[in-house]
């Protein structure tokens, strides 16, 4: 079943207090913060599809949720960094991907293993969500894990035409700068002893996972982030500002 709202730029009736109680970020931003992502969400809701399946019920409170934490990524981007986000697929738990898949998203290398998946986002194609995964990041974002973020850190990363952990930027040299950045930083999670303590295990699986983590941590446990990597985290502050990335 598919869910569209009309073209009003508002959101649903209700919507602030769904935040309020589901979504912990919207509780910590200030009041003008609040506005612009409100206005930036209803933007997102009003151009994207939402699909439910695997007998998952999207009503309201889940399109709000989803929405909200979509906008914050885009908020100084603008909302025409997701022109190739036309539907989110939205499953109520865990979805186990069977048959062929792209192991990193964006490329040419695939498996045909089972794989249980909280989301996943396709070059051209929409990104899918299991709602228990997204509820429970939205409501406990210390612990620097969210779905939502994740998946459409990957979105804006495909920009470029393939999920490699550089997003769009000004110019090739920055790119460059970029990926050399990233790449160490993917580099150093291998070679360290011990799992990461902000970016986990997960970060070290290449430079688009870790864009993809990173980003989770960007939003949800920032000043972490920058204790532990801060030049990544001065990266990312500079691309989600505007001030890095191409319009």
């Amino acid at each position: 079943m598919l869910h569209r709202r009309g073209h009003r730029h508002t959101l649903p009736d209700g919507a602030t207090g769904i935040l309020e109680r589901g979504a912990a970020m919207w509780n910590s931003l200030a009041a003008g913060e609040r506005s612009r992502l409100a206005t930036r969400s209803a933007e997102f809701l009003d151009r994207t599809e939402f699909e439910a399946a695997g007998g998952a019920a999207v009503d309201d409170t889940t399109r709000v949720i989803i929405a909200a934490h979509a906008a914050r990524l885009v908020l100084d981007l603008g909302i025409a960094a997701y022109r190739d986000v036309h539907s989110v697929i939205v499953y109520p738990s865990t979805v186990v991907h069977r048959g062929v898949r792209g192991i990193t998203p964006g490329t040419s290398v695939c498996s045909s293993a089972a794989m249980p998946i909280l989301g996943e986002a396709m070059l051209h194609g929409p990104v899918v969500l299991a709602w228990d995964a997204v509820a429970r990041d939205a409501s406990n974002p210390e612990g620097g894990h969210n779905v939502v973020y994740h998946e459409f850190a990957h979105k804006l990363d495909m920009l470029t035409g393939a999920a490699d952990g550089v997003p769009p930027l000004r110019s090739r040299s920055a790119e460059l700068e970029w990926k050399t950045m990233i790449d160490a930083v993917v580099v150093s999670l291998r070679e360290a002893e011990w799992p990461d303590p902000v970016l986990g295990a997960y970060a070290e699986t290449n430079a688009a996972e870790c864009f993809a983590v990173a980003t989770e941590a960007f939003f949800s446990i920032p000043q972490q982030l920058m204790t532990r990597h801060r030049a990544l985290h001065d990266a990312l502050a500079g691309f989600y500002r505007g001030e890095a990335a191409t319009s």
